[in-house]
């Protein structure tokens, strides 16, 4: 679940973290905790992947179309968040297993 609370003294209603994974949230959590430095930004997703997630990274000033009537939009670059953990064989994934603590 998503918390606008996280942050003390100054910080104080300035933080926004997640107190337990939801997979069910991905897209609205990957839309909220984006990051962008007015250059270039990454849609916030998890180092692992999962079917439902929208891994994107764009560089402002360029654009892409392959007609004149379409709608220009920000192409996406190369990802490089993603992240491949693997236990004895098994790929990392926070829907499976106990979660003992998060975040």
């Amino acid at each position: 679940m998503l918390r606008y609370d996280m942050g003390e003294g100054e910080l104080r209603n300035w933080v926004i973290g997640e107190d337990s994974f939801n997979v069910r949230y991905l897209a609205k959590y990957e839309a909220i905790m984006s990051l962008g430095n007015g250059y270039m930004g990454v849609r916030a997703c998890t180092e692992e992947s999962y079917p439902q997630e929208t891994r994107n990274c764009f560089v402002a000033g360029t654009f892409n179309r392959s007609g004149v009537s379409e709608v220009t939009e920000l192409p996406n670059i190369a990802d490089v968040t993603e992240l491949g953990i693997w236990l004895d064989g098994e790929g990392f994934h926070l829907e499976k297993g106990n979660i003992e603590e998060y975040p």
